[in-house]
């Protein structure tokens, strides 16, 4: 049986999962471009206009989601082109707070499907990949509260700031569980986030897997015999 939900999800779910993945695969090296944040403000502006689209299997939840996702462009390219005009925590907690709407929509979607095809797997991992994105936007915002709330034990980031592509990699690090300890979270702000980021995360692929196997065995289970 086909998800009878109508709209544009055939055509978004897999598009907007491309246009994460190019923005995490690109970022370790845009960051270090001469007009790097330029490159980085176009690259999540596409993510978060392929969001919109891909959450919008109504007109009115497209709606809702342009209504959403305006904002967070419009701010995150107003910090970037005049800085001075705006504090930068107003443009990531925009952002931050349209992508776990996202993230949420996304989510239900892959727990409402009634089949395990193309789009729900890519609605799945596009699900995890913006659990680590709203992350990152959140160790953003806790570093420009608190400069000292985190730590650099080695690598070239030593003593940097919580900018460009160090918080997504921790973001990343800490969801995956890998803790590599070159960077440390030190206020009880950073700790509590880090500590939920991976709790979160093993729950997520538990929760996915299990729904996943579920839907999968019961869309292969033979009909009943009369």
């Amino acid at each position: 049986m086909s998800d009878p939900r109508p709209g544009i999800w055939r055509h978004s779910a897999a598009g907007f999962l491309a246009t994460l993945v190019l923005m995490f695969v690109t970022e370790p090296y845009v960051d270090r471009l001469r007009g790097g944040r330029i490159v980085t403000a176009l690259l999540l502006s596409l993510v978060l206009f392929s969001a919109a689209l891909a959450v919008g299997e109504r007109k009115k939840l497209l709606l809702w989601a342009g209504a959403l996702g305006a904002p967070s462009i419009v701010l995150t390219w107003l910090w970037n082109v005049r800085p001075d005009l705006m504090p930068r925590h107003f443009a990531v907690g925009t952002a931050l707070f349209f992508v776990l709407f996202v993230s949420v929509r996304l989510f239900r979607f892959v727990l409402g499907a009634r089949v395990v095809d193309s789009e729900v797997l890519c609605a799945a991992v596009a699900t995890y990949l913006l659990l680590a994105l709203a992350w990152t936007f959140s160790y953003i915002l806790v570093g420009l509260a608190d400069p000292k709330a985190f730590a650099w034990t080695s690598g070239p980031a030593t003593g940097e700031a919580m900018d460009g592509f160090t918080p997504l990699y921790y973001s990343l690090t800490t969801q995956a569980t890998l803790g590599y300890g070159d960077i440390v979270p030190v206020s009880p702000t950073a700790r509590l986030l880090a500590m939920t980021q991976a709790v979160g995360g093993m729950f997520y692929m538990t929760l996915l897997v299990a729904r996943l196997v579920a839907v999968y065995s019961s869309q292969n289970r033979p009909a009943d015999r009369r």
